[in-house]
């Protein structure tokens, strides 16, 4: 029978506010752990590491770390090395999460913890919930080699062979810029307790992973930087979407059809809807997100009688989007036949902009017809929804490129 054996390691990056800074020193909620022996072997196992053939990864998201590319099998094409969003539960996320194999079911992977409230607070709760076999975890505090403070919960147990897994969780704390990373160490034995049996498998393992948490640095990122990583974490989403299962939207009375997400979005279309949007635009309906309340996002869809820059130019001039400081604008075919021109915000991301628009002015050029897909999401600077809206803008992007003009 295969074995399978799965060590992993997680490396979060928390961004929270500055209530933070105001509670990261105080009591501990589980008392200080009692330094157990294989513990001790861990930190000696720590100081006989030798990193000076260690790499340094910088991801997008404002971080940096080294490892030991001989140890940790790493992707041997970087462009493999791409990030993904999650939730881990309703009032937190991971944006940007990296995942990096050593080997077959050893992975190491990366991300940026989105969540509001401080970490003491936060993690029994959720370990309530993840770790509901768990023995209960201990937890001390520390400073790692560069001057960070860290918070350590950790498996309460004496030896490896008293559970099936194994967790070691670590926040780590910038004064400065009050930012808190998390690492998360797994331990899993999945069959016949081969791993959690082999002291020196676990120990090697763990010792590593403190002196990847040791080298840990935060660091500053550019504007232009943030932009790029925006623009290429959403069209990362939109490539990732499958519409094989969508709806389709047909109006044959206008000679257009689209396919879109029904557990997304639901049309409004009917006779109340078509109304005037200026002069020359008729508005054709619209599309309403199925999120919680509290997060517009909605769809309007368009029909102009004017040249699409021209449109722009003049719904700018007429406040149309009031919050809107700074567009871009791109060009990209769907057919031979369909141009688009997608006018969006400049923005570094969906928490810098209190109003969100993007624009894309379909028109098919050999009828001189356009149509507009206009994605509006209010009130994005709210950091519990980012991840909300980022699907969303993907969403409609993917619905946008569906967009067919009937013959």
């Amino acid at each position: 029978m295969k074995l399978i054996i799965i060590l992993s390691l997680c490396i979060i990056i928390l961004i929270p506010v500055s209530y933070f800074h105001q509670n990261f020193n105080r009591e501990p909620i589980a008392e200080q752990r009692k330094e157990t022996a294989f513990e001790r072997r861990i930190q000696e196992k720590t100081k006989t590491i030798d990193t000076s053939n260690w790499e340094t990864y910088h991801s997008e998201r404002g971080y940096s770390l080294q490892f030991d590319p001989e140890y940790w099998w790493l992707v041997e094409n970087r462009q493999n090395m791409s990030e993904t969003d999650y939730s881990l539960d309703q009032d937190t996320a991971v944006l940007g999460g990296l995942s990096l194999q050593k080997d077959i079911g050893q992975s190491f992977s990366v991300g940026i913890l989105e969540s509001k409230v401080y970490p003491d607070v936060w993690f029994p709760n959720y370990a309530k919930e993840q770790y509901s076999t768990a023995p209960g975890f201990k937890r001390s505090k520390y400073t790692t080699e560069k001057g960070y403070e860290v918070i350590q919960y950790l498996y309460d147990i004496v030896d490896w062979h008293e559970v099936n897994y194994y967790y070691r969780i670590f926040f780590i704390h910038d004064s400065k810029t009050q930012k808190v990373a998390l690492v998360k160490l797994e331990l899993h034995d999945e069959l016949y307790h081969k791993v959690l049996n082999n002291p020196d498998l676990c120990e090697d393992f763990s010792a590593h992973v403190l002196k990847v948490v040791n080298s840990f640095s935060f660091e500053p990122i550019s504007n232009e930087h943030k932009k790029a990583a925006f623009e290429k974490r959403i069209q990362k989403k939109k490539e990732a979407i499958h519409i094989v299962n969508w709806e389709t939207y047909r109006d044959d009375d206008h000679g257009y059809e689209f396919k879109y997400h029904s557990g997304f979005w639901t049309i409004k279309n009917d006779d109340t809807m078509i109304t005037a949007f200026d002069e020359t635009t008729k508005k054709m309906g619209e599309m309403h997100s199925r999120a919680p309340v509290g997060i517009p996002y909605k769809i309007e869809l368009l029909q102009t009688e004017q040249d699409p820059d021209d449109w722009f130019v003049d719904a700018l001039k007429n406040d149309t989007f009031s919050f809107a400081e700074d567009f871009k604008r791109s060009v990209f075919y769907i057919h031979n036949n369909i141009q688009v021109i997608r006018y969006f915000l400049d923005v570094p991301d969906l928490e810098g902009a209190v109003t969100y628009f993007e624009i894309h002015l379909i028109q098919n050029v050999k009828k001189d017809k356009t149509f507009i897909f206009l994605f509006t999401i209010n009130d994005s600077d709210d950091k519990e929804n980012t991840v909300y809206s980022e699907e969303h803008l993907a969403q409609f992007l993917r619905t946008a490129n569906t967009f067919v003009f009937m013959e």
